[in-house]
């Protein structure tokens, strides 16, 4: 049991660090397991807040992103991933997916907009515009409710915002690190935290997402977006057959 979490761990960080959406493998897994489904969420959070804490010190110290423009936004991510545990308990598991398949089916349309050839690939936006700062929030929230296409929306959203595609992923990073660590917090408090199941599958998700940093430097920004939409298109069906 060990081993393949130490597996799924690598397998889940890097699907979550190059489209967001790790948590498409691993929460299904994680509660086919027999996980409670807080303990399921707080093991990914758990893990989620060490490989992406890593992700963002890699593209740091590469140069590949500058912390000092992101620093205001330090405290609307931890507080919207804690707000999010704190009232993941008081929602059905029913109200959450509904709410994960609109947000991700209103992120997958505005991803087939007509967009500048380079919005990807060669602009240098630096800074997040204020009016982004509700929709963050919001996912922030979402992240530390529940989780699964959190990644996800946050790299349509910087798309939508015309980040390089490694900006997009340095701030992704960021954005899940501080939920994450906010909701681990909170499901920590309240108890829900397996360290036997956290500790391999944390360790794994090391790994995993720095093999994704240096596959995402080398893979064509066209592709990774096909990459996003299909592993959006998937959730989506994922979770609208656990909905009905």
């Amino acid at each position: 049991m060990t081993i393949f979490l130490f597996f799924l761990g690598i397998v889940t960080s890097f699907v979550g660090t190059i489209t967001g959406g790790g948590g498409l493998i691993s929460l299904p897994l994680l509660l086919f397991f027999g996980l409670p489904i807080h303990s399921a969420i707080a093991t990914n959070k758990f893990s989620n807040t060490f490989h992406s804490l890593l992700s963002l010190a890699t593209l740091v110290r590469r140069k590949k992103i500058d912390l000092k423009p992101l620093l205001p936004l330090i405290p609307l991510f931890l507080f919207g991933g804690a707000t999010g545990a704190a009232i993941s308990s008081l929602l059905s598991s029913s109200i959450l997916t509904l709410l994960a398949i609109v947000l991700l089916i209103t992120a997958l349309l505005l991803s087939f907009r007509k967009q500048n050839k380079d919005s990807w690939s060669t602009n240098v936006v630096n800074n997040v515009p204020k009016k982004a700062m509700p929709l963050q929030f919001l996912i922030s929230l979402y992240d530390g409710m529940f989780g699964p296409g959190s990644g996800t929306l946050q790299l349509h959203l910087y798309y939508q915002l015309r980040f390089t595609y490694i900006k997009a992923i340095g701030i992704a990073r960021l954005q899940t690190f501080l939920s994450c660590l906010g909701a681990a917090i909170i499901f920590f408090l309240h108890g829900h935290l397996m360290w036997e199941i956290a500790l391999p599958y944390a360790v794994g998700g090391l790994i995993g997402s720095q093999i994704a940093l240096v596959t995402a430097e080398k893979v064509p920004s066209q592709k990774l977006k096909v990459a996003l939409n299909i592993m959006t298109i998937f959730l989506i069906i994922q979770l609208i057959m656990k909905y009905f």
